[in-house]
């Protein structure tokens, strides 16, 4: 064989290997970019609150895809629960609280016929309701689940509770 023949017969090969490396990277690339989050989430919530008094956080989740997904709960940091933070109530209903006693999230899980579903590019604007117990900073983490996407959006929330500066009125 002559020298010009094995030049060739490596310019092929060389070829088929580099288009099977492109392929091989752009399906790599394509199913790294299908695992984005599909739920932007986004918390509101006061800066300041009064120990033992309610207060609202405005969760606002907007779905970036182009397909509805159905949310199957909310989860709270569970630090943030731990440290003293209590949610009391969430604007659609949570039906049951998932505590696993292992996970770093406590979930707030919907009932399966009361979830809530985000048509594409749409967004929905929930309220949580909670409580605090003791004075001091509180920070942590929301996060959303859905049917269609196991991955979740996380949204920090930083919360400062003081003494009510006339706890004695209304007692």
């Amino acid at each position: 064989m002559n020298l010009k023949a094995r030049w060739k017969k490596l310019l092929v090969s060389t070829s088929l290997i580099a288009v099977m490396l492109a392929v091989l990277g752009g399906a790599v690339l394509a199913y790294l970019g299908s695992e984005a989050n599909v739920i932007e989430a986004k918390a509101e919530a006061p800066r300041i609150v009064l120990v033992n008094q309610s207060f609202d956080v405005a969760l606002t989740l907007n779905n970036t895809t182009d397909s509805q997904q159905e949310l199957i709960s909310i989860g709270v940091e569970r630090d943030l629960l731990e440290q003293g933070v209590s949610v009391i109530e969430m604007v659609p209903p949570y039906r049951e609280t998932d505590d696993l006693g292992q996970s770093k999230w406590v979930e707030y899980t919907f009932a399966i016929q009361r979830r809530p579903v985000l048509q594409a590019d749409e967004s929905l604007r929930m309220r949580v309701a909670m409580v605090v117990t003791q004075p001091g900073t509180y920070k942590g983490e929301l996060t959303v689940w859905t049917k269609n996407q196991p991955q979740a959006d996380y949204t920090e929330l930083t919360i400062v509770a003081v003494e009510h500066p006339a706890a004695w009125l209304g007692r």
